[in-house]
């Protein structure tokens, strides 16, 4: 939620700047350097504007989210909780891809395949 404020934020600056140059022509000759950074001059506000970014400020704090798990994110999350829980080491059966289930204390006695 912070992003999506700070990129509202950001885009009716530029917005105000915009009609600002567009307003005053004349403003946009200034010769200063700046070397690549950006100014740290605050744009002027605009009567035009407040109406719409009061509007914007107001669509954008209304948004509420929700969280949303799929299938697959349950799943994994269950399976993650029983390998936690479960109080063992999950160790490489052999040179494939199987796992095999293993108490902490002893390696000879492992369950294959996970």
């Amino acid at each position: 939620m912070k992003s999506l404020i700070a990129k509202t934020e950001s885009f009716i600056k530029r917005a105000r700047w915009k009609v600002f140059f567009f307003e005053n022509p004349s403003e946009k000759n200034v010769t200063e350097e700046k070397y690549g950074f950006r100014t740290s001059n605050t744009p002027p506000q605009n009567s035009a504007l407040n109406e719409f970014e009061n509007d914007l400020y107001d669509l954008v704090s209304g948004i509420e989210f929700k969280t949303y798990k799929s299938d697959f994110q349950k799943k994994m999350t269950k399976d993650i909780r029983e390998i936690r829980d479960s109080g063992k080491v999950i160790l490489p059966a052999d040179k494939t891809n199987n796992l095999s289930k293993c108490q902490s204390t002893t390696t000879t006695n492992c369950s294959t395949t996970v």
